[in-house]
């Protein structure tokens, strides 16, 4: 099973068009297609609208765009609400590889910050917030808060780095259950010992072999 029929199967209401535009986008920025996946999961409230709004803000579509930050892009969120999930990828597109200036986006904290706090990409996941941010974001305090609560309701596993990431080479129902039961430093351990392993094996078949002695 593909990547998109993946995300399609985790998020039916994305719907098979979208999830293809996921992966896509993703591979464009440098991120991990499950990590984009849970974004838009968690930004848009499960809903994967392009017009879905927030109440208490300007912030609409897939990645809750602000206002300031739709014209900033030369567009505005009454034009993106108006516009369908594969085009809005667009727009979230140009957004995340804009922000790619500022760091990688092959992490889930740094892609998560892009969206809601773009100073923070390169912040460990210990760093604090600004005491404004914490007010404004009760239970928020560190860039982890953020990330544990907008991989609450996730239904894909999250890589913690793309090029080390063990379960987004599983199939979807075993990495889901891995996710779920293994500690986070067994799965970064795994892929460490694996590669020890193998560079052991490849030093000892290129070991040259005694002569034997004559008799």
């Amino acid at each position: 099973m593909g990547q998109a029929e993946q995300i399609n199967q985790a998020y039916p209401r994305a719907g098979m068009a979208l999830s293809r535009e996921i992966v896509r986008v993703a591979n464009r920025v440098g991120a991990h297609p499950f990590d984009l996946a849970n974004l838009i999961n968690h930004e848009s409230a499960g809903t994967f609208s392009p017009s879905v709004k927030n109440p208490n803000s300007s912030a609409t579509g897939l990645i809750q765009f602000m206002a300031a930050t739709a014209r900033g892009m030369g567009t505005s969120t009454a034009k993106l609400a108006r516009m369908g999930k594969v085009e809005q990828m667009k727009w979230v597109e140009k957004y995340l590889a804009r922000k790619t200036r500022i760091a990688p986006l092959n992490t889930v904290h740094a892609l998560f910050m892009a969206v809601f706090y773009p100073k923070a990409m390169r912040w460990s996941l210990d760093h604090d917030f600004p005491a404004r941010v914490q007010r404004a974001n009760p239970g928020t305090f560190k860039v982890r808060d953020y990330v544990a609560h907008a991989l609450k309701n996730a239904k894909l596993p999250s890589s913690v780095d793309v090029g080390a990431a063990p379960l987004t080479t599983l199939p979807f129902g075993i990495a889901k259950r891995l996710a779920k039961t293994t500690p986070t430093w067994m799965l970064i351990l795994f892929p460490v010992v694996g590669a020890l392993v193998l560079g052991l094996l490849l030093v000892g078949r290129r070991r040259p072999r005694r002569p034997t002695p004559p008799e």
